[in-house]
């Protein structure tokens, strides 16, 4: 029961959801067991209160469940450890900023090779992984690199400056926006940026598209010779956006005045495309493969149990006779 195995597990071995009135509640045991058998990026699905959720797990202190039927969203915690109270939005936290990502590496990197592999268990990807999840359950994020070009950066940041003069912060609308393509042509954005000499589309005018949406930009990711697709989340200066057209070279003056719009897109009112018509104004944040396939399901009535009936914890027994049936707790009360 509940109540039995809350008094064997330590304070902060305990998953716990938060609910409309701020509070933090604990899971019954048999999902909270299961969800301490997932991996990062495992998806889970459990039935609890007459409804049915799927969860995803953001990192090692965090998950996000849904609602299958009302699409409700809600964050889950592991009790105790009081900084991921609610996960932090590392990606929206510095990109309001002119200062260098906090996940960038401390030490030189090798200018012939700008990419930086981020583990899976930092902030910064448990977000990402979210955007993901939201978007689309069927893609399993595979690795997620740091693009750290300094001198691209530096470029992205001087536009940026002079945009945020001109323009004014309200109206920046700066955005992490997704580019799908194929690998070698990544790899040449992460060195050079984006040129608009690689771009071979111009359904809403020339320059560099990019999509808020996963699935349109996987459109245009060719599928690599191991199966996975090749992915640029990059931060976008959109500004101010008028509708695209084939025609277009480059945006067309805003009303009255002799200033360009900043972007073009598919819908002002609802963009999902967006063309981008000077290269500093994006700068390629992240390289990220994904493969088109379901993260790994658990459910819950597939977690192992132990001998005595309570679900298995991480902790097992280190007795080699008994691992794997005994759990913890239980090996230490036969013992002693």
């Amino acid at each position: 029961s509940c109540k039995k195995m809350s008094s064997w597990c330590s304070f902060k071995d305990w998953w716990q959801w938060k609910d409309d009135n701020k509070h933090w509640n604990n899971y019954p045991s048999e999902i909270n067991a299961a969800m301490h058998y997932c991996k990062i990026g495992d998806q889970l699905t459990f039935n609890t209160g007459g409804w049915k959720y799927i969860a995803i797990k953001l990192s090692e202190y965090a998950f996000v469940q849904q609602n299958r039927r009302t699409k409700t969203k809600r964050y889950a915690r592991l009790d105790g450890v009081r900084y991921h109270v609610y996960p932090q939005n590392e990606l929206q936290s510095c990109i309001k900023t002119l200062t260098k990502p906090s996940w960038w590496s401390q030490h030189t990197i090798d200018s012939s090779d700008c990419k930086v592999q981020l583990a899976m268990g930092r902030q910064v990807c448990a977000d990402i992984i979210s955007m993901v999840f939201a978007a689309s359950s069927a893609v399993k994020i595979q690795t997620i690199y740091s693009v750290q070009n300094e001198f691209l950066f530096a470029l992205y940041q001087a536009h940026r400056t002079a945009y945020n003069k001109l323009l004014g912060r309200n109206t920046l609308n700066e955005k992490y926006l997704w580019h799908g393509t194929d690998e070698a042509t990544a790899e040449k954005i992460c060195q050079q940026g984006f040129l608009r000499d690689f771009n071979r589309r111009s359904a809403f005018g020339s320059g560099v598209y990019f999509s808020n949406n996963i699935k349109t930009a996987l459109q245009y990711a060719p599928v690599n010779n191991d199966g996975f697709q090749c992915l640029l989340l990059s931060r976008v200066i959109v500004g101010e956006s008028c509708v695209g057209y084939q025609s277009y070279k480059v945006p067309p003056c805003k009303p009255n005045t002799l200033q360009q719009y900043e972007s073009m897109v598919d819908n002002v009112y609802s963009p999902s495309v967006f063309v981008i018509t000077k290269d500093n104004q994006c700068y390629p944040e992240f390289m990220v493969k994904v493969r088109k396939s379901s993260p790994a399901h658990i459910n819950v009535k597939n977690v192992p149990r132990c001998i005595c009936g309570c679900e298995l914890k991480e902790r097992m027994a280190t007795d080699v006779y008994l691992k794997g049936v005994v759990c913890d707790q239980c090996y230490r009360s036969m013992m002693y």
